[in-house]
C-alpha cells in the first residue's frame, strides 16, 4: 500500500518590527542607569520582550517584559509590566512605558536616545509616541528595525 503526502511549500513569515538596544544613560550629576531591552513582533502579531535598568552600583534594579511596540520610522514606544523592582516591590505588576529613538549608525551619526522609563502606570496603558523627555545615551546602541 503506498502512502501519499500533499506537500505545499512552506514560505515562513517576514520577521516583524523589533527594536533592541543597551547602554548608559546619566541623568543629574552622576545618576548613571544602564538599560537593555529588545522586543520582537510576532507573527501572529503579538508583541514579546522585556528589559533591565540598573542604577548606578546596583543600588536598584528594575525588570519588565514589554508587551505592546509602537514605530514611527526611527522612534518606538513601549510599554509593558515591572516584573521586578529590588527596592519599591509594590510596583511589579504595575504598567511602564519608555521611547528611544535610533540616530543611524557610525561616527557621523548623532547618540542615540532613550526617555526614563515611566513607572506604577495602569497596565495595558498604550504605547503610542507620547512626549516623553529624550536622553542621548552613551556606549551602547539602539535599534529600530
Amino acid at each position: 500500500m503506498a502512502v501519499l503526502f500533499a506537500t505545499t511549500a512552506f514560505k515562513p513569515l517576514p520577521p516583524g518590527p523589533s527594536v533592541n538596544g543597551q547602554g548608559t544613560l546619566t541623568v543629574g550629576e552622576d545618576q548613571s542607569r544602564h538599560f537593555a531591552f529588545h522586543v520582537n513582533t510576532m507573527p501572529d502579531g503579538s508583541v514579546q520582550g522585556s528589559g533591565e535598568l540598573t542604577y548606578t552600583g546596583g543600588v536598584l534594579k528594575v525588570k519588565f517584559d514589554i508587551t505592546c511596540l509602537t514605530i514611527s520610522g526611527n522612534m518606538a514606544s513601549m510599554s509593558g509590566i515591572i516584573t521586578s523592582h529590588d527596592v519599591t516591590p509594590e510596583l511589579v505588576g504595575t504598567g511602564c512605558r519608555f521611547r528611544v529613538v535610533d540616530n543611524g549608525e557610525g561616527a557621523n551619526a548623532s547618540a542615540d536616545q532613550m526617555s526614563l522609563l515611566q513607572l506604577g502606570l495602569p497596565v495595558g496603558i498604550p504605547c503610542v509616541n507620547v512626549p516623553i523627555a529624550l536622553n542621548p545615551i552613551e556606549g551602547g546602541n539602539i535599534q529600530v528595525k
